[in-house]
């Protein structure tokens, strides 16, 4: 783990007592919680009724950080520590909060101020809710209120959580909610607030906003840049390369999500000193309250493991993973489990039921080639057919059929892994309802070609319906592409997945089909499905796709492997490869930017169709019961 037992003996638990002296003012400051408050009230009512005093203050204020933040900034908390060690959720206006820092958070504080005056990196290495994010907005707040013609950027890895009105959650209304607590007397008068850009008029400083894609930051140039929740970018590598000409100080905060981030790279070097910089490190046991009583203990193996009254609580709520990267800060290594175990038991005991059917999809007749592209064409429905336990039976099904198909109002999306249909790996078709987030079917098969896949995408297409034809998109890399090229020139099948460029805040589709996938991006998908899995925004039923889940670990280079089960042969149909894992993830890929079911409209067939005619007899027939009753 990064927080050692060893870090822990050369970096004790040292919290300030009764008061600590300011070093920027030689001011003392109450720390103990309620004589905190008193000063503060006694400051700002003092301050009202004295110009002078209003003076020395903003003086003091701009002088230092520390006396600034501690002062005259409040934090916004929905949840607190008791003296057990237990989270309890905070609510009304106990959610506000004086900003009275520990002393680990000054330490960090002087190290960001003097990195951004001297234009050195910083990187900062957490525990999770560490109050992080907050010092170093708290920080760019006080440069902005009193360094004249500063400017600073600030980047979160999704646009809200970069400014939201409204929401706590992003950087910008933070700040508007420093400022929003101040006294009238000490806040800028001439303040622009716009979206993802506010400016103080009075000094000529301002902070900027930008959502993550690899161009982030590369029109500007600025006195420091923070890159919050660094770890879960995926384009970090590509806005590292990017900021190199922005700023001579990038700061880049984070917990732990795995070893084959970008964040884990930087954090090895700045550890290592082969990246120079400040290496800031937030333990747990540096807050005062999750800290209490933290020592050096054995765990149920015999391990030497730093405990304190708050972690062993924690540990009877959250998996292995959990407190080894939020707690502890570990990166992973070789052998690592990707998936958390007790994570994907718990999906599994929740969902993981036997498929209600298995069967085939067939062609109701023999089709020439051109007269499947006739029913691609009109989604002719009356000419497939679903054939329930006869002969090859590759396809599995949870949900019932409703006049020999699934139900119609919904969405549906197709996630593919394609294999070369020799028997040493599945080729796999995972199936999602949009609506309701579960996979709905399956379809696998080790010795389909990815011609013959194509076929049944074609047909498994049709089948389903639902308000439109179901979404596909297919991982292109070694047998996807030939797959990808009957699906796209020869069938081609509708609404399939085109690869997206991001520039700033919009995406263009390329004219390159199917998902190409590298170990960074493969890492990435990974990540967002073992997070969707775990929230519910995909249930899987699956129990054959949950358990092969299991086998991903982290290879001894940091990257994910799917792994072999004990006793499987590599060269047999049965080898792990990922493929069930992969069709699934892809699904996300797929969904994304799919309307919802209030605003999407129905799928309806082409005028004459047989499908259209279809609809009109029905349509009448109700028409005619509706008049008899």
């Amino acid at each position: 783990m990064s927080f050692t037992p060893e870090l822990f003996r050369t970096m004790p638990p040292v919290q300030y007592g009764a008061t600590m002296t300011d070093p920027f003012t030689g001011i003392i400051i109450p720390k103990e919680p309620l004589a905190h408050v008193e000063w503060r009230k006694k400051l700002v009512k003092s301050a009202s009724m004295s110009l002078p005093l209003q003076r020395a203050l903003r003086k003091a204020a701009a002088t230092s950080p520390i006396f600034f933040i501690n002062a005259f900034v409040w934090t916004y908390l929905q949840k607190k520590i008791d003296e057990t060690g237990k989270d309890k959720s905070k609510q009304g206006s106990g959610t506000h909060v004086p900003f009275n820092t520990w002393k680990v958070q000054d330490d960090a504080i002087r190290e960001l101020c003097d990195a951004i005056d001297n234009g050195q990196h910083a990187l900062m290495h957490k525990s999770r809710d560490m109050g992080a994010t907050w010092l170093v907005l708290a920080v760019f707040q006080w440069y902005w209120q009193f360094r004249p013609n500063t400017t600073f950027l600030e980047i979160s890895r999704k646009e809200k959580l970069v400014d939201h009105r409204g929401n706590m959650d992003s950087l910008f209304e933070k700040h508007r909610y420093m400022l929003r607590w101040q006294p009238a007397w000490l806040r800028p008068k001439n303040v622009v607030d716009r979206e993802m850009h506010l400016e103080n008029r009075d000094s000529g400083t301002t902070i900027e906003g930008e959502s993550t894609n690899e161009n982030a930051g590369q029109a500007s140039r600025k006195t420091a840049v923070f890159v919050d929740e660094a770890a879960r970018i995926r384009e970090l590598e590509n806005i590292d390369l990017a900021l190199a000409d922005t700023s001579p100080c990038l700061i880049y905060n984070s917990t732990p999500q795995g070893p084959n981030t970008y964040f884990t790279k930087l954090y090895r070097q700045f550890k290592a000193g082969t990246r120079e910089g400040k290496f800031i490190i937030l333990p747990f046991w540096m807050h005062p309250d999750k800290g209490r009583n933290a020592a050096v203990e054995k765990d149920a193996n015999g391990n030497d493991i730093i405990a304190s009254d708050w972690t062993k609580l924690e540990a009877t709520k959250r998996s292995t993973r959990n407190m080894a990267q939020n707690v502890y800060g570990e990166h992973g290594k070789a052998g690592d489990m990707f998936f958390d175990a007790d994570e994907i038991e718990r999906h599994m005991k929740a969902y993981a039921v036997e498929p209600l059917s298995v069967g085939n999809i067939k062609w109701r007749n023999e089709l020439t080639e051109e007269a499947k592209l006739g029913v691609v064409r009109r989604q002719a429905v009356e000419e497939v057919v679903y054939i329930e336990n006869g002969g090859w039976k590759p396809w599995r099904l949870w949900v019932p059929l409703i006049d020999g198909r699934p139900k119609q109002d919904t969405r549906y999306v197709f996630g593919i892994d394609v294999a070369v249909g020799s028997g040493a790996s599945n080729s796999v078709i995972s199936v999602l309802d949009n609506d309701t987030n579960m996979i709905v079917a399956k379809f696998y098969d080790a010795f389909t070609s990815p011609e013959d896949l194509a076929e049944e995408v074609a047909k498994a297409q049709v089948f389903f319906g639902g308000r439109k034809p179901a979404r596909i998109v297919f991982e292109k890399n070694g047998p996807g592409l030939s797959f990808g090229k009957k699906i796209v020139h020869k069938l081609n099948l509708p609404n399939v997945y085109y690869q997206e460029v991001v520039d700033g805040k919009s995406k263009t589709k390329t004219q390159k089909w199917g998902w190409h996938s590298s170990d960074a991006k493969k890492e990435i998908l990974l990540r967002d499905y073992r997070e969707a899995l775990k929230l519910g925004t995909i249930i899987n039923p699956s129990k054959e796709a949950l358990t092969e889940a299991l086998d991903y670990v982290y290879n001894d280079k940091g990257k994910i492997d799917p792994g072999l089960s004990v006793g499987e042969d590599s060269d047999s149909g049965t080898a792990l490869h990922g493929d069930h894992v992969i069709a699934d993830a892809l699904l996300l890929v797929g969904r994304a930017g799919l309307p919802s079911k209030e605003t999407d409209q129905p799928h309806a067939p082409p005028k004459n169709s047989p499908g259209w005619r279809r609809e009109r007899r029905q349509q009448r027939l109700r028409e005619r019961h509706a008049w008899a009753k």
